[in-house]
């Protein structure tokens, strides 16, 4: 499989779907292929119950449109991301989808064996949204902020750069959601101040993101090594700083009944070697998202921890100076688990501690 016959596919299935063509749909897999649009649904089993599955479309969908962008290909995975809306029948009422699909293909088969999606649904509603996102210059915080933007969020953003934070706002120009971005250092109690009145002026919060996280020296010191100051800036970044903005934000969170995403690491739980400083930090981190999910819970607002596991990014790189970090993914290997989320009840979710790249999202010790 290859960039070019999976857009065909793609192509081939986006058609289907707004025809409502059941037929050639099903042609699109292997006689024996599963299918499955919840990871945590049984999937459905052969060509002949795909057939039957799309074939019950029409008395759920009408006017249907749908795009696709293709996010990753390799010779036998193809992952994109897909966006539609249609009217639901019979209600009349109009609905958007915004998701990720994976489908994996036989050596030289064009047909998929294996497809899985993650989808979020959001019927239309004069109520907007509002994501507040740190460290989202670049990254998973950039490809969270244009996901989010495309699911119809309105975004409040920041980064230490302004520089590559402006730039950041120009691609998510095309989506046409309200922008706000502030450069600045979440350590500084200022600016998470200026960030809340940001979410403050757009008259309400749902998700706020604490994604920004400093790593520490670079190469990273042993702990008996470890510059007491900089040590003390990595909690201030990593620590003070999330539970910071969640006190500043906590009357808009609990008027929406918002989220909050505090973003861990595999380090918090490993004992790695020279990763003490940044893995206390994240390790204190979750336990500080553990406590207020049970503090915050009767308020109605929800609190997990997010390890979104290796990715080719510039922080990954400094922690390996020198080495070729190319075959880890790039940010968009987690956007399947951010459809999962946002799809699930907040209060049900909150308190987990889940692992973006896991094979199924579960709540782990």
């Amino acid at each position: 499989m290859d960039r070019d016959n999976f857009k065909t596919w793609i192509d081939a299935l986006g058609r289907a779907w707004e025809t409502r063509d059941a037929d050639a749909a099903a042609e699109l897999f292997t006689g024996d292929a599963t299918y499955q649009e919840n990871p945590f649904d049984e999937p459905l089993r052969g060509r002949e119950a795909i057939r039957r599955y799309w074939a019950d479309l029409p008395r759920q969908q009408d006017d249907i449109k749908v795009d696709f962008e293709i996010l990753e290909v390799t010779p036998t995975t193809g992952v994109a991301r897909w966006m539609a809306s249609f009217v639901r029948v019979p209600s009349g009422k109009q609905a958007r989808l915004d998701g990720v699909l994976v489908a994996s293909f036989k050596e030289d088969s064009y047909r998929a064996h294996a497809f899985r999606e993650w989808w979020h649904g959001q019927d239309e509603s004069p109520n907007r949204r509002v994501a507040l996102i740190t460290g989202a210059s670049r990254g998973l915080g950039k490809t969270l902020a244009g996901f989010l933007a495309g699911q119809g969020y309105d975004l409040v953003l920041t980064a230490r750069g302004a520089e590559a934070l402006d730039a950041a706002v120009e691609d998510l120009a095309h989506l046409g959601m309200a922008v706000v971005a502030l450069a600045g250092d979440v350590a500084d109690a200022t600016h998470r101040e200026r960030l809340v009145e940001a979410a403050r002026s757009l008259e309400r919060l749902d998700l706020l993101v604490n994604n920004a996280s400093d790593l520490g020296p670079s190469p990273l010191p042993a702990l008996a090594d470890y510059p007491l100051d900089a040590l003390e800036h990595v909690f201030a970044v990593n620590v003070f700083a999330p539970v910071g903005l969640v006190q500043l934000a906590l009357p808009l969170l609990k008027a929406s009944q918002g989220m909050v995403v505090n973003m861990s690491s595999d380090a918090a739980l490993g004992g790695y070697e020279n990763w003490g400083g940044y893995g206390a930090s994240k390790a204190a981190l979750d336990l500080l998202s553990r406590t207020m999910a049970n503090e915050l819970h009767e308020a109605g607002v929800s609190v997990v921890s997010v390890d979104p596991g290796d990715m080719r990014t510039v922080m990954h790189q400094q922690a390996f100076p020198g080495q070729d970090i190319s075959d880890r993914p790039e940010p968009e290997v987690t956007l399947p688990f951010w459809a999962w989320m946002l799809g699930q009840n907040p209060l049900k979710a909150s308190g987990g501690r889940y692992q973006a790249q896991a094979e199924q999202w579960e709540v782990l010790a």
